[in-house]
């Protein structure tokens, strides 16, 4: 393994002091947004740490909106650049032909669901079925998620399956969270075994939350 040295770059960190007797462990690096900080030397070589944690909730957090959902009368084009870039912004068409940047959040909990035409044309009934599907969902203490408004992922993923991790000596380790609680589900030789575990326990403890979610919508409409 090469050595590490000043100038390396390691996902958004660049080194600064590579190595120092009062933080034998640690390099001393600065994050793509400005912040320094000393970060293990390990973390950095493994990609365990690519930066301070900004560029993790601006670009990697993953929503569970993709390019090609139907939200509403929102149809999402692509993610990303936005000029405000300390919150997710997606690039829809509204049904009227309209685009618009739209905030992830408000694409999740229901609250955008058009430019606003529908308002103004007088047909905001899907605006309406949606606050409806949103606030009868939370009063049974589920997830808006649930309901089809946006599924949040592990922002810390190092696998690139959700509830999948890597475990030491190359083998991968499956959990899955329950009133944010994590339960561990075991360490797999490879990620399909791994990544099977995790979408057993998906459908054990959240199956009943989207069958009770899905009769909820079902009823309202």
């Amino acid at each position: 393994m090469a050595e590490m040295k000043k100038g390396d770059h390691y996902g958004y960190w660049t080194v600064l002091i590579a190595y120092d007797n009062k933080h034998p462990a640690k390099a001393f690096c600065r994050c793509i947004c400005g912040k320094e900080k000393w970060v293990n030397r390990h973390s950095l070589r493994r990609g365990l740490s690519k930066s301070c944690g900004c560029q993790i909730n601006r670009y990697t957090k993953d929503y569970g909106i993709k390019p090609g959902d139907k939200i509403g009368y929102w149809t999402v084009l692509r993610r990303g650049g936005h000029p405000n870039e300390s919150k997710a912004y997606f690039l829809c068409r509204c049904i009227c032909g309209k685009e618009r940047w739209v905030a992830a959040h408000t694409l999740i909990n229901g609250t955008s669901l058009s430019c606003g035409c529908k308002r103004t044309d007088g047909d905001n009934q899907a605006l309406v079925d949606g606050r409806e599907i949103s606030i009868a969902v939370r009063k049974k203490h589920l997830d808006t998620k649930y309901a089809g408004f946006g599924r949040k992922e592990n922002k810390n993923n190092t696998a690139g399956v959700t509830g999948v991790s890597l475990a030491k000596g190359g083998q991968y380790r499956a959990y899955i969270y329950v009133n944010r609680k994590q339960i561990h589900l075991g360490v797999f030789d490879t990620l399909e075994e791994a990544a099977n575990a995790r979408r057993a326990a998906e459908v054990k403890y959240f199956g009943p939350r989207q069958k009770l979610a899905d009769e909820i919508k079902n009823k309202l409409k």
